[in-house]
């Protein structure tokens, strides 16, 4: 079974970003991981929501998504602040990786720039260094002033309901605009409309493609 890493720096960034591909690699019989460095406590404290509620939602939009609960992985890295945590970022990762060995490594694109996602990007790429996987960028659009257009995950109205109902699961962000009914359907349309032949695509950027003669 080939082993495929999802790094995000909060709860929903791998719903926002990849899920839909998520969903293709699962249903592929792919073990599928995924890890949130951060809790995003401070961004729903203050609004009528408890500490714990973002993990929650996070493992209420796995269960839609058919990812064990044993497969989501967490830290507590601060929101908003890993810049002045890099390195132990990097150390997480690096160990995670080897520990794992995962054949195929997604995470945030090169040109997000969100303080968060972009410190994460660097340091999975440099974490995978000796790893013989393949790593991909997802993007989150309000965070790219540029997208990719060269490299498609085409998926079906199936994945996209699933997709719809796991972001919907993130309650304590339903006030953010790419969070609003309709944004992702959107997007997706958007990106298969790109493609010139998809209905539904979610980009990603190659970062790193890995074709491993046997």
């Amino acid at each position: 079974m080939k082993t495929c890493l999802v790094v995000g720096a909060h709860p929903d960034d791998m719903e926002l970003g990849c899920c839909a591909t998520v969903l293709s690699l699962i249903e592929r019989e792919w073990d599928v991981w995924s890890l949130a460095l951060a809790d995003n406590t401070l961004t729903v404290v203050g609004q009528g929501f408890d500490d714990c509620h973002f993990q929650a939602e996070r493992q209420e939009a796995a269960q839609v998504l058919g990812i064990p609960q044993d497969r989501l992985l967490t830290h507590r890295f601060p929101v908003r602040d890993f810049p002045a945590h890099r390195q132990d970022i990097l150390e997480h990762l690096y160990k995670m990786v080897r520990d794992m060995e995962p054949e195929m490594v997604l995470c945030p694109s090169s040109t997000d720039i969100n303080q968060d996602h972009l410190v994460v990007y660097e340091e999975t790429v440099r974490a995978c260094t000796g790893i013989p996987c393949s790593i991909f960028g997802y993007y989150l659009p309000w965070n790219n002033r540029q997208v990719g257009l060269t490299f498609f995950s085409s998926f079906t109205e199936k994945y996209m309901s699933l997709k719809e109902e796991a972001l919907a699961c993130y309650r304590s962000q339903a006030h953010r605009p790419y969070m609003r009914p309709g944004a992702a359907r959107a997007f997706a349309q958007a990106m298969g409309t790109c493609s010139y032949v998809l209905p539904l695509a979610e980009p990603l950027e190659p970062i790193r493609c890995m074709l491993c003669a046997s």
